[in-house]
């Protein structure tokens, strides 16, 4: 429920000022947004991580109609990247770059995968891709999201997979692949809108997760 005192001024973070349920629980819907404002409401601001314009937003109507007071400052997408500056990194003898140990070549990297999010879901979409990887025959990095193992490097065939890397070697990458296969996260979502590679990405929603499926069929269809 959040964090205020009256004694100064608080503000509350959200992209998801119009809530969304289930198809199951869509009845209680209206019920969900006027607690959702009861909460926000005694704030002295709401910021929302988003553009202003409803038509060329990131987060469509989640932010968008759930706000019963003019409060709501709409703030831009907030990005790790959005100060990131690439660093030098190794150059190999046929100009290729090595970051966190990987080769970079944009001329044999076709897909970036950035695996996140809960199990059993996320090592299913890790199968899923390699699946894919391996029918296609497309070359694909694939970052498994698990940031508590050694950062090491396997190679199967055209599939490369690393435990994680850092932020400059992930930059490099996404800027480098033609697609990049994603999570429909709004975090994900603002990274890419941030640096301009939205028209890259396929994203994937977790199944059962509704802003998710949301943002995934909005970002399909522009």
């Amino acid at each position: 429920f959040g964090l205020f005192t009256r004694q100064t001024r608080c503000a509350y973070i959200t992209h998801q000022l119009y809530v969304r349920l289930p198809k199951r629980l869509k009845l209680f819907e209206p019920l969900a947004r006027v607690v959702h404002a009861c909460i926000y409401k005694r704030y002295t601001e709401v910021w929302v991580p988003d553009y202003a314009d409803k038509e060329h937003n990131l987060a469509g109507e989640l932010c968008h109609g759930g706000c019963f007071d003019n409060r709501a400052k709409y703030i831009g997408p907030l990005s790790r990247f959005s100060s990131c500056v690439t660093t030098s990194s190794t150059i190999g003898a046929r100009g290729e770059r090595f970051v966190d140990g990987v080769l970079f070549d944009k001329n044999h990297l076709s897909s970036l995968a950035i695996l996140s999010g809960l199990e059993p879901q996320r090592t299913l979409f890790e199968q899923e891709l390699m699946d894919r990887a391996m029918l296609t025959g497309e070359q694909m990095l694939l970052v498994q999201g698990l940031v508590d193992r050694p950062a090491t490097r396997i190679q199967r065939g055209n599939i490369t997979l690393v435990p994680h890397l850092s932020d400059e070697a992930l930059l490099q990458a996404m800027q480098q692949a033609t697609t990049i296969i994603a999570r429909s996260g709004y975090s994900t979502i603002m990274d890419l809108a941030v640096l301009n590679l939205l028209h890259k990405a396929e994203l994937h929603a977790t199944p059962g997760q509704t802003e998710q499926e949301y943002l995934a069929v909005l970002h399909a269809r522009r």
